[in-house]
């Protein structure tokens, strides 16, 4: 889905021209190392409109970033 993005954006570069089966590979490797070590890896499922994804991603950095920071990559005012 987000090379079909990339592509239909024009947005094409050399990465993003390389044949199928290499991105194919590529996914297949990361998702490998999602199931491998689920706490350290987090997939986003992309078949869905940029701003649920974005949404999904702004949720799972924040969560990960804990109190320290704020979504917005504003300092939170923590007591201590």
């Amino acid at each position: 889905m987000g090379l079909a993005r990339r592509i239909s954006a024009g947005g094409v570069d050399g990465f993003d021209s390389a044949p199928l089966e290499y991105h194919l590979r590529i996914n297949h490797a990361y998702r490998m190392m999602a199931r491998e070590e689920p706490c350290r890896w987090v997939v986003i499922d992309a078949n869905r409109s940029v701003e649920l994804v974005q949404n999904d991603l702004l949720q799972r950095v924040s969560s990960r970033l804990g109190p320290w920071r704020s979504v917005e990559g504003s300092p939170r005012n923590i007591e201590r």
